[in-house]
């Protein structure tokens, strides 16, 4: 009950909180209701101008009284019985109370008359404010009738006025009310339904279970005629029979016909089942005007159904079965929060019977993790069976291998069996070898030892051959200083021969130079006289035919006879030149067949001079070089007779140096010769262990 009244304090607007806290601190007429205060001022409204018109008058009324009573005379000097004239007034005075009695009869009959008044008119505002506040105090009333939850409070709407048109906005508000309260306790009912559903849902241990909780729910919270489920056959992967929808689950009214265990129609199956179908709720509030196929018409209609909804449930994208809320007696108007209620328990279903199924694999994974288990710990215990002889150390035995998870763990252990029998036979080897080597090592460690001791005299010796080596590389420096000085000597002698070599060489190319030219000339003169023989050729050939045409022209001078006697003799005469010329151009030929050769052979002897010449400046050039080469070698020489002085120098300091590691070398030697010693007795405690070695593998059966 606190935790109510918190949440209910919690929920309060800021704003009433503050006027809460106002009221308290407000005056008395401020806490005072609305009908008091308009009584009071229309009271106050109607006798204040009364009371203050009769203020007014009481006021003028007494000032003229008190002038009349008031009455100032002047008195003549002859009737003041002698007596001197002064200009003086007399005052001729009554009693008060004769003379203030109109007053005070006036004042009485002016308060009455007020008061009298002022009722009146008090009385007629009272009345008047309270007929013209009546409807506003009704709907202040209806208004906290509202508040304390009678939503069924109306107000009578009388005239146009703004209190008749608050009233008519107010019975608005009113009905407002009454739908939103009604909707919001339908809502509540809703949500107490979906809750309790869902609870008995997820108790449920079977489907039959759960259908059986959604059609009762369903049935106590939409209060219809039936609410039956449809439930489709599983889909299989080979078709033997079209698949079918039966009624599982059913809630009716007494006196309905069932339906429970009942099949739809094979066509609205189909339809059902069909790829076009949309998954969505079917909302029919009047059967006779609805657009139905017809086979879910003649369906409808065989129920005698009037009302109808139909909400599909669908699991994994698969139309599972169909929930119907059937009303026969009268049309009912589906309201939207019933239609998204039966969507709701439509949807809880799916949930439902998905959970069941994901609960019922969980069992069959659990029961199939268990027998696995238990095979796997059969198997576990067979193959400790059959290994256990290996701890004996027979490592022949092998596991049996099969094809589950032991079976490979089999097979690793086979193989961790091998490894240790190849180790335990390499074991065996090695302990055999070492037992082996230590037997064939102790007399060679034995010698060594002796050899070792022989080594320490030797270097003793070593160390006097090395202070004669000394001594030898002291000559051995000298002879490299006088080496130095004659390779420095035949450097210069080399140098200046080069100088000479060079003049030479020079000349060499000068006459090689000289002889080129002239065997140019001569092969030139070759070429003339070969153009002078090819001349006296065509001479020759020139001649020839003219001694043809003398001795044609003699034979033809000899036909004619006398007359050509003379040209015989002119063509006589000319064959005589012709042969003449012949002759001397034979001659000729022979000269210039002399020159050629004569020529050609000292062509031939000038090239070969210049062959000579060059092979010669080859020579000097090649003895120049060598001449160069041997300058570089004695060079060298010089540098390595330099380097062998300062090498027999440090060889002589390193000697030194060499005879001091000797001497550490025998004391090293001496220690060797311990540390054999050593070895010895290590190589015999060698043996002993491999020996207990090699008798513990022994046990192993491989």
């Amino acid at each position: 009950m606190n935790f109510a009244h918190n949440r209910d304090r919690e929920q309060t607007p800021d704003y009433l909180i503050q006027d809460d806290a106002d009221s308290i601190s407000r005056s008395w007429w401020q806490r005072r209701s609305l009908r008091l205060k308009t009584t009071v001022l229309a009271i106050a409204i109607s006798t204040i101008p009364t009371f203050v018109v009769g203020s007014v008058a009481y006021y003028f009324a007494v000032d003229s009284v008190a002038q009349q009573t008031i009455n100032l005379k002047k008195i003549a000097p002859a009737k003041s019985g002698g007596l001197p004239k002064l200009n003086s007034q007399e005052i001729l005075a009554t009693d008060t109370t004769n003379v203030y009695a109109p007053q005070r009869k006036f004042r009485l009959l002016l308060a009455l008359g007020s008061a009298l008044v002022a009722v009146g008119i008090g009385a007629i505002a009272s009345a008047l404010a309270n007929r013209w506040l009546r409807p506003i105090l009704q709907a202040t009333q209806a208004v906290e009738q509202m508040a304390q939850g009678k939503y069924t409070t109306r107000l009578a709407i009388a005239g146009t006025d703004e209190i008749a048109l608050f009233s008519r906005q107010l019975n608005r508000l009113a009905v407002h009310l009454t739908d939103f309260v009604q909707f919001q306790s339908r809502l509540t009912q809703q949500s107490v339904s979906i809750k309790d559903i869902t609870l008995q849902l997820t108790r449920a241990k079977d489907w039959v279970e759960i259908l059986t909780a959604v059609v009762q729910g369903s049935y106590q919270t939409f209060k219809a005629e039936r609410v039956v489920y449809y439930q489709f056959d599983a889909q299989s992967a080979i078709r033997l029979r079209p698949r079918s929808a039966i009624a599982v689950a059913e809630c009716a009214t007494q006196g309905s016909r069932a339906i429970q265990n009942s099949n739809l129609s094979a066509e609205l199956v189909r339809e059902y089942l069909a790829p076009a179908y949309l998954p969505q709720i079917e909302v029919i509030n009047d059967l006779a005007q609805a657009n139905l196929t017809p086979a879910k018409q003649e369906y409808l209609e065989s129920l005698g159904v009037k009302s109808c909804l139909i909400a599909p449930v669908m699991i994994e994208n698969q139309l599972n079965g169909l929930l119907m809320v059937h009303q026969s007696a009268t049309l009912i108007p589906w309201m939207n929060e019933e239609i998204e209620f039966l969507i709701q328990v439509a949807t809880q279903i799916g949930f439902a019977i998905t959970r069941l199924e994901l609960l019922e694999q969980q069992k069959l994974a659990e029961i199939r993790e268990k027998s696995a288990k238990e095979a796997i710990q059969a198997r576990a215990l067979s193959l400790l069976q059959e290994v256990e002889e290996v701890s004996q150390g027979d490592l022949t035995i092998r596991a049996r291998v099969t094809e589950d998870e032991i079976g490979t763990i089999a097979d690793s252990y086979n193989s961790t069996i091998e490894s240790l029998q190849r180790l335990v036979n390499q074991t065996k080897s090695a302990a055999t070898e070492v037992q082996l080597n230590t037997s064939a090592n102790d007399l060679a460690v034995q010698s060594l030892a002796q050899e070792t001791i022989a080594q320490a005299t030797a270097i003793s010796q070593m160390l006097e051959q090395v202070r004669e080596m000394e001594t030898s590389i002291g000559l051995v420096a000298n002879q490299a200083d006088r080496a130095e000085t004659f390779a420095q000597q035949a450097a210069i002698t080399i140098a200046r021969e080069d100088q000479a070599m060079s003049l030479t060489v020079a000349e060499i190319k000068a006459v090689q130079q000289t002889v080129t030219q002239t065997a140019t000339k001569a092969e030139k003169l070759g070429e003339s006289s070969q153009e002078i023989s090819q001349a006296v050729n065509l001479i020759g050939r020139f001649a020839a035919q003219t001694h043809l045409l003398a001795l044609k022209a003699a034979i033809e001078a000899a036909r004619a006879g006398e007359e050509g006697k003379g040209f015989a003799v002119i063509a006589d005469e000319v064959r005589s030149l012709a042969t003449q010329s012949a002759e001397a151009t034979a001659e000729i030929e022979t000269l210039v067949s002399k020159i050629q050769l004569e020529t050609a052979e000292v062509v031939k002897a000038m090239h070969k001079g210049a062959a000579q010449i060059a092979s010669g400046n080859e020579l000097v050039e090649q003895t120049r070089q060598s001449l160069n080469q041997v300058n570089q070698v004695s060079s060298e020489i010089s540098k390595l007779v330099s380097s062998i002085t300062q090498a027999t120098q440090q060889q002589s300091s390193t000697s030194a140096q060499v005879s001091q590691t000797i001497v550490e070398v025998a004391a090293i030697a001496e220690h060797n010769s311990q540390s054999a010693t050593q070895v010895f007795n290590s190589v015999r405690e060698l043996s002993a262990i491999a020996a207990k070695l090699q008798s513990h593998i022994a046990k192993f059966k491989t």
